[in-house]
């Protein structure tokens, strides 16, 4: 018999620009900053072996990834359910290293 899958609705934004600020809807948002050394970092599951692009579209250098959550205390669903969390992630070019909880 298959393991039943988990699933999560993740949906992930490389993007240019970090005025980014839509909130509402989410319950955590947090933020924080990396390093791309090589510029081709990329966002990968422990479950799947697709091969996703590139999220540091400008380069390499220095980057911030907002991370929002909804749905996380939810009860795990299982397909052919639809996820309870969902998750956003949006990178873009920025050099702040420090730890922002914005929601």
């Amino acid at each position: 018999n298959p393991q039943p899958q988990l699933w999560i609705c993740g949906y992930c934004e490389a993007t240019c620009l970090s005025k980014w600020h839509c909130l509402k809807g989410w319950e955590r948002v947090v933020e924080v900053g990396f390093d791309s050394a090589e510029g081709k970092t990329q966002i990968t599951s422990p479950w799947d072996s697709v091969e996703l692009p590139s999220i540091t579209v400008a380069g390499p250098g220095p980057y911030r990834l907002r991370i929002h959550v909804r749905g996380q205390g939810a009860p795990e669903t299982f397909y052919p359910e639809m996820p309870a969390e969902h998750q956003l992630l949006v990178v873009y070019p920025g050099k702040s290293k420090k730890q922002k909880e914005l929601k």
